[in-house]
């Protein structure tokens, strides 16, 4: 997927002194693993998600993690969900037998 575990690893740490993200447990480097403690709550519907609380509990962790420390390199959603996606195009085209 072009993730780059060692910055992975690195802004979830971050996220985790922060208070807005798990903290990290354990990484297995040589099979590209990364564990985090687990963090109990619900999965939020959309609509649970506009309500004007959540959407400042949202804005609030957001602004907290992006005014923490930073961390080398960068990242884009838009690279990581292209390259996610071509992955499971060609999945899809070895399934099959393309």
């Amino acid at each position: 997927l072009g993730i780059d575990r060692g910055r992975e690893y690195a802004c979830t740490a971050i996220a985790a002194q922060l208070g807005v993200g798990a903290q990290v447990i354990r990484i297995l480097s040589d099979q590209e693993v990364l564990v985090t403690r687990f963090i109990f709550g619900k999965n939020l519907a959309p609509e649970d998600a506009a309500q004007p609380e959540m959407l400042l509990r949202i804005a609030q962790a957001m602004y907290t993690y992006h005014n923490g420390p930073d961390f080398s390199g960068t990242f884009s959603h838009l690279q990581a969900s292209c390259c996610f996606t071509m992955a499971l195009v060609l999945q899809a085209r070895y399934n099959d037998g393309e």
